[in-house]
């Protein structure tokens, strides 16, 4: 079978599975099969595949075809002009988190006198190393800490690869930083309602059912993180300066009424993202 005749059938099997992007994912798993450029399937359409590669393409595009993430098939994602592992143990970054390393870059690069930053929930890394790679003052204290330490071995990877001088703890929120003077504490907490997971429709929602539940929901219509990450920084000696949260499309408005009722002392504001959406709280201690 020919490159042209596998990405064809590819294709065909996993539009009859209804995934949303047929062509790109077929194109991406071949490459990664073949290791070889977009450019190189162009070219050679009419080169064949060895028995081995046809075999594990094809089951690799069963796999997508039963919407398991493409990142998870290809063990890498693309965030913020880096390329991160991942695997199951991690969320897949997606584009609305770039939204938060660029608020809080734009903190960062304002707010010369900040010198810890911490990020709550750090997943596969990507947030706190694209942030750390971004900003030319590396001589910042860098912490991140992570509930999950399967998650944090994806993240310590990825710091690694990355050359990110980030220390990477784990424990439950803030718990293992109640000592620390943290400046600016980002997070990308678990958010959804689990019980969304029912309206799921789309192969990209669906995709979601093979991520890990940990990172993506929450009692209280996804707020109760939210909740609980509050009263632990209202017992702080040190309270951050600076809060950058993500948050769901419509948790703006009671986020904010939890904010002034937990901490009083913090102003908040939101920002949108590209479909006008309120996607990140920004905390700020008067």
């Amino acid at each position: 079978m020919t490159l042209g005749e596998a990405q064809k059938k590819a294709q065909q099997l996993l539009k009859t599975k209804k995934i949303s992007s047929p062509q790109i994912d077929s194109e991406l798993i071949l490459r990664f099969v073949l290791k070889k450029s977009k450019e190189y399937l162009f070219t050679y359409p009419e080169k064949k595949l060895t028995t081995k590669q046809e075999k594990t393409f094809f089951s690799l595009i069963k796999k997508r075809s039963t919407n398991f993430p493409v990142a998870y098939l290809l063990q890498k994602k693309e965030f913020f002009g880096h390329r991160f592992f991942v695997n199951a143990n991690v969320l897949v970054p997606r584009p609305e988190t770039e939204l938060l390393v660029e608020a809080s870059k734009k903190i960062l690069t304002e707010n010369k006198k900040i010198q810890t930053i911490a990020e709550i929930g750090t997943g596969s890394g990507c947030l706190i190393i694209s942030l750390f790679l971004e900003m030319k003052n590396k001589k910042r204290q860098w912490l991140a800490v992570d509930k999950s330490a399967s998650a944090l071995c994806v993240a310590k990877k990825n710091s690694r690869q990355l050359n990110a001088k980030i220390k990477f703890i784990q424990g439950d929120l803030l718990k293992p930083l109640k000592n620390k003077k943290i400046d600016l504490l980002v997070a990308n907490l678990p958010y959804l309602d689990k019980n969304i997971a029912k309206k799921f429709k789309t192969s990209a929602q669906k995709s979601l059912l093979f991520e890990p539940k940990i990172a993506l929901y929450a009692p209280n219509h996804g707020l109760a993180l939210f909740e609980k990450l509050f009263h632990q920084i209202s017992q702080l000696t040190h309270q951050p300066q600076h809060l950058l949260l993500e948050i769901g499309h419509d948790q703006a408005e009671p986020l904010q009424k939890i904010t002034k009722k937990i901490l009083p002392n913090y102003r908040t504001k939101t920002h949108l993202d590209w479909h006008g959406f309120d996607r990140i709280l920004h905390c700020e201690k008067f």
